[in-house]
């Protein structure tokens, strides 16, 4: 993409802060605001605000979605996650679980929830 093309830094950054922070998602500014990395459970995603690109250090492929497709990925993956979680707790009766599997469970659980509940 040509510098013409690109959005000023500041704006771009400012955007993108917010929308990250509405949504309760973590994110490290990199390289003076052209570079913004953010880590989940399962993936890292890279975007670059001034020109709206991204990707997801699991396949390593370029998206153009700017950052609300980026935004949509991660709140998608962080439902997945909390479906897992949810799925592992009810899908044995807790009962049954030996001491060390219920506090992995927990410890999962907790963990979800100071990651992603204000």
């Amino acid at each position: 993409m040509s510098k013409k093309n690109k959005t000023p830094l500041e704006p771009a950054m400012e955007i993108t802060s917010e929308v990250l922070r509405e949504n309760n998602i973590a994110f490290e500014v990199k390289n003076k605001g052209y570079h913004i990395s953010i880590r989940t459970d399962k993936n890292r995603y890279d975007y670059w605000p001034t020109t709206g690109k991204w990707m997801k250090n699991s396949d390593f492929k370029i998206q153009t979605g700017g950052i609300t497709q980026l935004v949509e990925e991660i709140l998608e993956e962080k439902k997945l996650h909390q479906d897992d979680i949810v799925d592992r707790i009810f899908s044995k009766d807790i009962e049954v679980m030996d001491t060390e599997e219920l506090k992995e469970t927990i410890y999962l659980l907790c963990d979800y929830i100071s990651k992603n509940v204000k």
